[in-house]
C-alpha cells in the first residue's frame, strides 16, 4: 500500500514490536485517534510535535490506552517510571506506588 499514513503507521507498530510493546491498534482506529486529536499533521519526534503516548507508558498501544501528547510530556511521563542506577547507568523499572499498595495488601491477606 502507498498510502503514507498507512506507510507511518506500520513503523510506529514495528518499532513498538521491537521496544516488546502490544500493540492492539489498526489502522483504521489509529488513523481516528490522530484525526480527533488535531494533531495529523504536526505528527514527529522532534521538541514540539505530537506523539501517541500510552497511559502511564505502561501496557498495550490500544484504543483505551493512547492519547496524543506533546514529545516533552511523552518523555516526562517515561521518564518517572524509571530511575537511574548509579553504579551501572542503566534504568531500572521502579514500580508505581498504587502497585505497590496493592501488592503489600495481597502480601497481608495471605500471610494472616
Amino acid at each position: 500500500m502507498s498510502d503514507p499514513l498507512y506507510q507511518r503507521f506500520c513503523q510506529q507498530k514495528a518499532r513498538a514490536g521491537a521496544r516488546g510493546i502490544l500493540w492492539k491498534l489498526l489502522y483504521w482506529e489509529w488513523l481516528q485517534i490522530w484525526q480527533d486529536s488535531g494533531h495529523l499533521d504536526e505528527r514527529g519526534r522532534c521538541g514540539g510535535e505530537w506523539v501517541m503516548g500510552r497511559n502511564g507508558d505502561i501496557g498495550p498501544y490500544s484504543y483505551d490506552n493512547v492519547k496524543i501528547i506533546r514529545v516533552e510530556t511523552n518523555n516526562e511521563l517515561a521518564n518517572r517510571g524509571k530511575r537511574r542506577d548509579a553504579y551501572s547507568g542503566s534504568h531500572a523499572f521502579e514500580a508505581p506506588a498504587a502497585f505497590l499498595d496493592l501488592l503489600n495488601a495481597v502480601s497481608r491477606e495471605t500471610n494472616s
